[in-house]
C-alpha cells in the first residue's frame, strides 16, 4: 500500500437552475407545512385566516430556511458532482482513441481548416 495522501478537491457546483430550485422549496414547504398542520391543526382552526397564515409563515419559513434548505443544496451539489463524475468517467472510457482532440485548428492559407488528424477535403 502507498502512503502517499490522496488529494480530494470538492468540485464547484454552481447555482441551482430556477426549476431545480423549485422542486427543492417544494419539498422542503410541503412537508413543514403538514406537520404543522397536523400537529396544530385543532388549535388553528380556532384563528381567523390571517393569524392562522401569520403564525404557519413564522413557523414554517425559519424551518424551512435554516433547518431543511442547506441540507437540499449539500444533496443537490452531491449528486450533481456523483452525476458529473460518472459522466466524465464514461466518456473517458467510452472515447474512441483517435479522437483525443476534435476542436478544429486554424484556417490555413489556403482556406482549409484541419484538425489534428489531418486535413477535411
Amino acid at each position: 500500500m502507498s502512503n502517499e495522501p490522496i488529494e480530494t478537491r470538492a468540485t464547484p457546483v454552481g447555482p441551482p437552475t430556477k426549476h431545480q430550485l423549485a422542486l427543492m422549496i417544494w419539498t422542503a414547504v410541503f412537508p413543514t407545512l403538514t406537520l404543522i398542520n397536523l400537529v396544530f391543526g385543532d388549535w388553528l382552526g380556532t384563528l381567523n385566516p390571517v393569524l392562522r397564515t401569520f403564525f404557519l409563515v413564522t413557523v414554517a419559513v425559519p424551518i424551512v430556511i435554516y433547518g431543511i434548505m442547506p441540507h437540499l443544496h449539500r444533496l443537490r451539489a452531491w449528486i450533481v458532482a456523483r452525476t458529473a463524475s460518472r459522466t466524465h468517467d464514461f466518456l473517458l472510457i467510452h472515447r474512441p482513441p483517435n479522437q483525443l482532440e476534435t476542436r478544429p485548428r486554424l484556417a490555413s492559407r489556403t482556406g482549409n481548416i484541419t484538425s489534428k488528424g489531418g486535413s477535411h477535403d
